[in-house]
């Protein structure tokens, strides 16, 4: 491990003073875009060709990195673990016409990735040397930070294709939702809370109205606040009143707020039309076909990525994975043909056959 990051490391824990419980650190380090992101009439656009290109739910390709430390120790998460927040994160989108594809799943060791600090530059650098462009990542390491505290999770930007989750929020049997959180990040989902581009007002009505410029840019979520005056029945306690002297409704039980994170159970269908425009624009070569045919191939070195909603099938007269070479395959049904060799010395394969998206 970089001796810098074990110092600054112990500056951080004693930042965060004597006890763990003084100071719970961010919820999410995902800042706000500096432009802000509005859904123009291009963008818009550009969604609907693609739309009318694929079939619904648009399912996008993700691929899962649990870190452990160099030695294999210090497993970020356990498998089952992750699969059942993937569930999660999988239950909450299908209302939207959005569904995932578990395109691939590895173990690495790396001592520092698994103590990540999303504002150390070499950790970045580390970190973006296993993103995989073709498809969304989601890492899990033991320790999530940066410099202003500890974290649950980070998309590192809106939109995005990557983001990192901390084991406590993946092991957790009551915060279902930090994965679809982080996600919605990077699908183009501003926090409920979010006042970069001025603080909105509640009304939805008359002069005070600004809920499609301020806030999260949508009218179909309440004017929210940062706050965790939210009680056992995910009920808003606060008495705070917007700029117009209106009291705060709050957004007590959605995914991208803060609050009580075992509430958090739902997207409005103004976050999913949103969400599935920044899928449909942006992440348009991470969303699986629904049938794939390969061909010949001789993989010797990296990751591949294979999959699709419905089928998998192989057409290749000669199909080799060895030496490094790591292999997914991952739908519905998967057909192999007498050409395909899967015999890695170092890599890996795995084939899963599944149903992700009906």
């Amino acid at each position: 491990m970089r001796r810098r990051k074990i110092i600054s490391f112990f500056i951080l824990l004693v930042s965060m003073g004597m006890s763990a419980s003084a100071q719970q650190g961010k919820e999410c380090g995902t800042p706000a875009p500096a432009n802000k992101p509005v859904l123009t009439a291009a963008k818009l656009q550009r969604a609907e060709n693609q739309r009318l290109l694929y079939t619904s739910p648009y399912p996008l390709k993700v691929f899962i990195r649990v870190f452990a430390d160099d030695n294999g120790t210090n497993l970020a998460a356990t498998e089952e673990d992750v699969l059942r927040q993937f569930e999660n994160m999988r239950s909450f989108y299908n209302a939207h016409d959005i569904c995932f594809i578990l395109a691939g799943y590895e173990v690495t060791r790396h001592s520092d990735l698994n103590n990540m600090n999303i504002d150390e530059a070499d950790d970045m650098a580390d970190l973006e040397g296993y993103v995989l462009n073709g498809c969304m990542n989601i890492f899990v390491h033991a320790v999530l930070y940066g410099d202003d505290g500890t974290l649950n999770g980070n998309a590192y930007g809106i939109p995005n294709h990557f983001l990192s989750l901390v084991a406590s929020a993946v092991s957790s049997t009551t915060n279902l939702s930090t994965m679809a959180h982080e996600m919605g990040h990077c699908l183009g989902l501003l926090h409920t809370f979010e006042d970069a581009y001025g603080e909105e007002a509640v009304t939805r009505s008359g002069s005070c109205r600004d809920c499609e410029d301020d806030g999260d840019l949508l009218c179909d979520t309440q004017a929210d606040l940062d706050t965790d005056l939210v009680n056992a029945s995910c009920v808003y306690t606060g008495s705070s009143l917007d700029e117009c002297g209106v009291l705060y409704l709050c957004e007590e039980t959605n995914i991208m707020t803060y609050g009580r994170r075992s509430c958090r159970d739902h997207f409005t269908n103004g976050q999913g039309a949103r969400a599935r425009t920044y899928v449909l624009d942006d992440h348009e070569n991470r969303i699986a076909e629904n049938a794939l045919a390969i061909g010949n191939a001789n993989l010797t070195v990296g990751t591949s990525i294979y999959a699709a909603r419905n089928s998998i099938i192989f057409i290749a007269s000669s199909f080799t994975v060895s030496l490094t070479a790591t292999a997914n395959f991952s739908s519905r049904s998967i057909t192999f043909s007498p050409g395909v060799e899967l015999k890695p010395l170092v890599g890996y394969v795995h084939a899963r056959a599944g149903t992700y998206c009906q």
